[in-house]
């Protein structure tokens, strides 16, 4: 279902490399059905409802035109918007191919307009019409096509019939079908849409061919809402009467007629083919994507949070002094990927270790671990990662702890066996014989229908089919040193570092009100405080659990920190956030998605001995020597964490290492 989006959001990408905003879309025919939440973001799309309220207005130029310019047309729109659910797109250029891909080939396919035959024509897929009688604006689609069919049976002006591929269709409304080219030989072709768009009205409307076609409904990059009627097209009733007599008028008015053709032909030349037309669509895409960051991003110079200038964490910092590109004091996606995946980065193992769920099926060691997950989850040992148990730990109603419950939350979806893409049945099969593609995987459920048709239309397939390994608490590489496993910690290499909880942990929260609470590095006590005489271990929880400890703490410059066996601290993070000097050992054995380990001596923190911190008096003794340096370091451990966690592109950054992480590992191992 995705592949034919894949140019696409390609192009996406590209636009949106630099931007911070995210990006919610949708891919398929029509628009989704969303959560009354979630109507009020801006959605990407093919399509969005379209209505023409300006229609039925009586400024008609003929008596022909006041009869298709009905009144009536207003409730349709009514009936649109709600239809659309009140979901507000944004268009883009999506499934070109489809849309699009056809329309180069009409010139050699066309013939002139003079020698096209004086007739109208449609071919289209058959739908079961609705059993009630509806009025014209209540019609759907289908029902607009069975009309025409069922009406014109035996028009002379009219060959309009339901392909004889179509299944299900009653006999006497299927005709022959007719591709294209010998559709482009009638001088009136009828366009009808379908989910949405009608994708084929582009070719027609640049052919020499006429268009005749209902009002639209919806509208897409192509702005079928710019068309007008008796300029562009011919435009018929819903309930298609009287279709013949605006062929009739068409034929009596044959300058007016071929002119709508010319129109109509220059549009889409216009659209596509003018040399300007590639050019303007770049800057018109680009222009969407900046519009749209400055609206929804974290725009620099306007949004304070985002601001270096009117961040308050940041008030402190001499830019003057430190690398202003953020590239040259921050390491890169790929340098993060690298170390948060340790030794695991690359699968050096003697013998390939290889996590696909078949495989650990077959390893009792490993098996073992499926049982009593829930015990496992709350306790200090790794448990292979079951979506089934973990959504319940992270739902509101759980049994767990709020702080377990957080850990859990933060797991999904990632750590979700169960996730699943759905793809056509052709793609599906085009991927699997594919060479280097790695075998797609059938899920439980195989298809998002559940009837006959189901397997036959499209494929649900399992997106990452390897067992993962888990330990939310505590030094798990006793449990097996042998396995990849993702942890909070970890010491040496043997896990993979992952951000449990932290979006929620108590350490994000003190910075949301840590400006509040810290003191300019000029007016801090000139002393050293333990982080341990105002540290809890409970629960394993390990950090300051109040705002007067803060502050005391943040009275003073000088912060000393000691490393935990099996964990790091919480508080680490708003520390060096802050304007403190953060004092702890170059010898650290333990690290975690903070990235400990990339904390240089001297440019983040000043070093102590690491075993009792015996240099301590001498250390402060240096700092009180060099005021202007440590002031310095102070800042550049401030600009550490704001860059991993706060900076315009932390969010997305963060984001991207986790995704790499995820895909990688199921290169590996999977």
């Amino acid at each position: 279902m995705f592949s034919p989006y894949c140019r696409d959001y390609i192009d996406i990408a590209i636009l949106g490399k630099e931007g911070t905003a995210n990006v919610l879309s949708y891919i398929g025919d029509g628009l989704p059905f969303v959560s009354e939440e979630l109507r009020d973001y801006p959605l990407f799309a093919k399509v969005r409802p379209y209505c023409d309220n300006s229609r039925g207005t009586n400024n008609a130029t003929s008596s022909i035109e006041s009869d298709i310019e009905s009144p009536k047309h207003k409730g349709s729109c009514k009936l649109q918007q709600n239809a659309a659910r009140s979901i507000e797109t944004i268009l883009l250029p999506l499934n070109r191919h489809r849309h699009y891909g056809i329309v180069s080939s009409v010139p050699e396919n066309d013939i002139p307009y003079e020698q096209k035959i004086p007739k109208a024509v449609w071919r289209g897929q058959y739908g079961k019409p609705s059993s009630s009688n509806r009025d014209s604006d209540s019609m759907t689609t289908d029902d607009i096509k069975y009309a025409l069919v069922s009406q014109n049976l035996n028009s002379t002006l009219i060959d309009a019939k339901y392909s004889k591929h179509i299944k299900d269709a009653p006999t006497n409304l299927v005709g022959q079908y007719l591709d294209m080219s010998q559709q482009l030989k009638y001088k009136y072709i009828i366009s009808i849409e379908g989910n949405d768009v009608s994708s084929g009205l582009k070719w027609m409307l640049f052919s020499n061919s006429i268009v005749m076609t209902p009002s639209f409904t919806w509208e897409s990059w192509s702005m079928e809402g710019m068309l007008k009627p008796f300029v562009h097209y011919i435009p018929i009733k819903n309930d298609m009467s009287k279709v013949e007599e605006m062929i009739e008028w068409a034929e009596s008015h044959p300058d007016e007629a071929k002119l709508i053709s010319e129109r109509s032909t220059l549009f889409i030349y216009d659209l596509l083919f003018h040399p300007n037309s590639a050019e303007d669509e770049i800057r018109i895409m680009i222009g969407i994507m900046e519009r749209f960051e400055n609206n929804f991003g974290h725009d620099l110079t306007r949004r304070n949070k985002s601001s270096r200038d009117n961040n308050p964490l940041l008030q402190h910092v001499q830019w003057d002094k430190h690398p202003s590109d953020r590239s040259l004091r921050f390491p890169s996606i790929n340098e993060r990927v690298k170390y948060v995946m340790g030794k695991w980065y690359h699968n050096n193992n003697n013998n390939t270790i290889s996590m696909a769920r078949s495989n650990v099926q077959k390893i009792s060691s490993l098996e073992k671990l499926n049982d009593n997950i829930g015990d496992y989850i709350a306790s200090g040992h790794l448990f292979i990662a079951n979506g089934e148990h973990i959504s319940e730990c992270a739902a509101a109603n759980s049994t767990y702890s709020h702080g377990i419950r957080e850990l859990c939350q933060s797991s999904l979806p990632e750590f979700d066996e169960r996730n699943t893409a759905d793809l056509k049945s052709n793609s599906f099969h085009r991927l699997q014989e594919s060479d280097g593609y790695p075998e797609l995987k059938l899920a439980e459920v195989s298809s998002w229908r559940h009837d006959e048709k189901g397997m036959k239309e499209s494929k649900r397939v399992l997106l990452d089919d390897t067992v993962k390994l888990l330990c939310y608490f505590g030094d798990c590489s006793h449990d097996e040193e042998h396995y990849p496993y993702f942890a909070r910690h970890r010491r040496s290499d043997e896990a993979i570092l992952w951000p449990f909880g932290i979006e929620s942990s108590s350490a994000i929260t003190k910075t949301s009100y840590l400006h509040s609470l810290d003191v300019p590095f000029d007016k801090k006590h000139l002393l050293y405080m333990t982080l341990d005489e105002v540290i809890r271990e409970e629960d394993e929880v390990y950090e300051v659990v109040n705002k007067v400890q803060i502050k005391t703490l943040l009275s003073h410059r000088y912060i000393l920190v000691s490393e935990r066996q099996d964990r790091t601290t919480n508080d680490l993070l708003w520390l060096l956030l802050s304007q403190s000097v953060v004092l702890m050992s170059a010898e650290r054995q333990t690290t975690s998605w903070l990235m400990e380990g990339l904390l240089e001596p001297n440019v983040h923190f000043v070093p102590v001995v690491a075993s009792d911190h015996s240099n301590v008096t001498d250390t402060i003794k240096w700092c009180k020597d060099n005021t202007e340096k440590v002031k310095l370091i102070s800042e550049r451990a401030t600009l550490f964490v704001y860059d991993m966690l706060f900076h315009s592109k932390a969010e997305k950054e963060n984001e991207e290492v986790k995704f790499q992480v995820m895909e990688r590992y199921s290169e590996l191992f999977g």
